[in-house]
């Protein structure tokens, strides 16, 4: 397994290769597996924000994660260890956003 990565350094690119593939949430004693399903860059979430000096307020285009798993998996919303098989291990917060009776579907979103 990879290292952990720098999450300030992480753009949609790096993750639009893994779409389909699974990330592993660990908490405490509990693993739950999710799959990624969609990456979308959000260029508008920060759209005009700058910072005092006029520079823009971030380093990379925003982007959101979307993430499918089984309903009777369903996790609050919370910064979780993720592990992946290619990218390492990172934390990222995670939120559910949505159930279906079978699947439930979490967003993590980077600015």
């Amino acid at each position: 397994m990879a290292s952990q990565p720098d999450l300030a350094t992480l753009t949609a690119e790096t993750f639009e290769p893994h779409v389909g593939s699974v990330f592993t949430i660990v908490a405490g004693e509990d693993r739950r597996e999710i799959r990624l399903d969609r990456v979308e860059a959000k260029p508008q979430l920060m759209e005009g924000a700058t910072n005092p000096d006029g520079t823009p307020f971030y380093k990379r285009t925003p982007f959101v994660l979307t993430f499918s798993g089984p309903a009777a998996e369903l996790f609050g919303q919370s910064t979780f260890e993720v592990h992946h098989e290619v990218l390492g291990v990172m934390p990222l917060f995670i939120k559910p956003f949505a159930e279906d009776g079978t699947t439930s579907y979490y967003e993590s979103f980077f600015t």
